[in-house]
């Protein structure tokens, strides 16, 4: 959670700091926000600004240089925020204990089966852990909703991981299905860095369907 005045008055007020600080700079409008659904929906400076107060500009700089001094690791996760993280992993958990498979899994139907199947997750995974840990380290100190959203880079899907022999054997199957999928919008698939990238793709196709077809 990242406090200022660009914040709703929903997630201000889960925070007892916030709300000291609320308080101070608009006393007496807390009560108005909490008693209506749609206030509670504004910013802060939204709900300043509604007020016509003739000193609204001053009394928004000082509200959020006090808000910005909230930004701490402590203030870092709103309690609303954890109960979404809590369930997000409590619904992975779910899904994980669905899909696991008994020791002796032999895929009986599609190649490369199981094993490519896992191996290409955790490359995913370590794929994305690495963008995540750039991207904290790009924004680092930045408080300012649209500077981090303007410094943080996309993340790029990984194109895909070849096929192994090991895999092939693995399937215990004699028949491949490779399906080759494109993700794109907006042209930016156009752009020279992702020719390249287009390339890798063809290039390890190539290789997993001679192997598929062996």
């Amino acid at each position: 959670m990242i406090y200022n005045v660009s914040m709703k008055i929903a997630h201000l007020l889960e925070n007892e700091q916030a709300v000291a600080v609320f308080d101070r700079f608009l006393p007496g409008m807390r009560k108005m926000a909490v008693g209506n659904p749609q206030a509670a929906q504004l910013s802060v400076e939204q709900l300043v600004r509604y007020t016509r107060n003739p000193k609204a500009n001053e009394v928004i700089a000082a509200l959020d240089e006090a808000l910005n001094a909230l930004n701490t690791p402590e203030n870092a996760v709103s309690p609303s925020e954890r109960k979404l993280i809590e369930r997000f992993k409590s619904i992975e958990a779910e899904d994980r204990a669905k899909a696991q498979k008994p020791a002796d899994h032999r895929q009986d139907a599609i190649c490369p089966g199981q094993p490519w199947l896992d191996r290409f997750d955790r490359f995913y995974a370590d794929t994305y852990e690495t963008y995540r840990q750039e991207q904290e380290e790009r924004v680092k100190g930045m408080q300012n909703f649209y500077q981090i959203l303007g410094t943080v880079q996309p993340f790029r899907h990984p194109t895909g991981i070849p096929i192994t022999e090991e895999d092939a054997a693995a399937s215990g199957c004699d028949t491949a299905l490779y399906v080759l999928a494109r993700q794109a919008g907006e042209g930016n698939d156009r752009v020279d860095d992702l020719r390249r990238s287009a390339a890798r793709v063809l290039w390890m196709v190539r290789q997993n369907t001679v192997l598929a077809s062996k």
